[in-house]
């Protein structure tokens, strides 16, 4: 009993999180897309643009986490947890794609390099945008952690990148007038980062899917406990 209000408390404490993250992205979109219009700022449009999409990415999670709280019917007699490790594999996918685009963005600014501009009003937005994409970064990465939940830890670091994103922006706007170049090599170091963390959590979400083996070093493991308490193990499997 204690343990299914434990993870009832879980589950709850995820959604919490999740719709908390697609308040901050219909926030963050809208705020961005009205100045832009009233500023006539392509740059702002741009951003506002990309939150809208980031939207999709927190709906996904929140849709996954949401269906996984069903109980066990005579379909699925094992509950229904794996859709939220199947949302959160879309995600990985979606922030592999986001990498690939950072990479061909940065390489396109290596062919064609130019000094950043931004005007006043567009960092102030950005800035902004920074700070609450921080917050919630920290918060979908402390409880993906805290709950072993691949949705909330994939979008945590989507929500991340947007931040190293504008980071990049900022960097790039006083180092470029020194070394034209730096602001595609940012963006290149933030693709790979992107990358190598998709590819991480994907694989993390991939082998729950397929019920990998915990591997020989825990399977070893449990045996010598056994061992030590007697316990006779004729077959062993673990996930």
């Amino acid at each position: 009993m204690a343990k299914d209000k434990t993870t009832t408390k879980g589950n709850q404490i995820k959604e919490k999180v999740a719709i908390a993250s697609i308040l901050a992205n219909v926030i963050l979109a809208g705020s961005k897309i009205f100045i832009g219009l009233i500023a006539q700022s392509s740059a702002i449009l741009a951003e506002g643009l990309h939150s809208f999409m980031d939207i999709f990415s927190s709906a996904i999670g929140y849709v996954g986490i949401k269906i996984s709280r069903k109980p066990e019917d005579k379909e699925h007699p094992y509950g229904h947890y794996k859709f939220e490790v199947l949302a959160g594999f879309f995600i990985t996918l979606f922030l592999f794609g986001t990498g690939i685009g950072i990479i061909y963005e940065a390489y396109q600014k290596f062919l064609n390099p130019s000094i950043a501009k931004l005007p006043l009003l567009a960092f102030g937005v950005m800035l902004f945008s920074v700070l609450i994409n921080e917050l919630m970064a920290r918060l979908k990465i402390y409880f993906g952690k805290k709950e072993n939940s691949v949705v909330l830890l994939s979008d945590g670091i989507h929500s991340r990148v947007d931040v190293f994103a504008s980071l990049v922006v900022f960097i790039g706007l006083f180092l470029t007038p020194y070394w034209i170049y730096v602001d595609p090599l940012l963006a290149l170091l933030v693709g790979l980062y992107v990358i190598k963390e998709s590819v991480s959590l994907g694989k993390e979400a991939f082998d729950s899917l397929l019920d990998t083996s915990a591997g020989p070093e825990i399977e070893n493991q449990i045996k010598s406990i056994a061992q030590r308490e007697n316990i006779e193990i004729n077959s062993l499997k673990t996930q």
